[in-house]
């Protein structure tokens, strides 16, 4: 098997704190938000977190959600091309919570700068970044 990319992941959220989840990811980080008003008219039954021009989150609302916790789920890591303390900043502005900054954590292209955030649905996130300052 040769795969090219992680295409999609889907993840759930809770379906009354939708803004508090565009608010985050796509006001306070600058990730794009796709399909929200197909699915805030019925037409679909999530929405789209853009990550990369080949990646996607699918983002599905429901009432019964449940907090993600240490044994079923533990983070996800995406790179971004911004200097580490301008993704402090960012988060700083927004609703989550830095719970780790490290110098440099190995991963799949190697090893870089990451902060570690949990958003307010309890995902914990890694961003790494090309360089710690700009």
């Amino acid at each position: 098997m040769n795969a090219k990319w992680v295409d999609h992941l889907n993840i759930r959220v809770p379906a009354d704190r939708i803004d508090e989840f565009v608010a985050l990811y796509r006001d306070a980080l600058g990730f794009e938000i796709e399909h929200l008003d197909d699915y805030r008219a019925g037409e679909k039954g999530f929405f789209y977190l853009r990550v990369t021009e080949e990646s996607v989150f699918h983002v599905a609302p429901t009432d019964s959600f449940t907090e993600p916790d240490n044994d079923a789920f533990n983070h996800v890591a995406l790179y971004v091309d911004e200097p580490r303390e301008m993704v402090r900043e960012r988060l700083a502005a927004s609703e989550a919570k830095i719970v780790d900054v490290v110098d440099e954590r190995l991963g799949a292209t190697g090893a870089f700068p990451s902060i570690y955030f949990e958003d307010p649905f309890g995902y914990l996130v890694e961003l790494k970044s090309p360089a710690i300052d700009a």
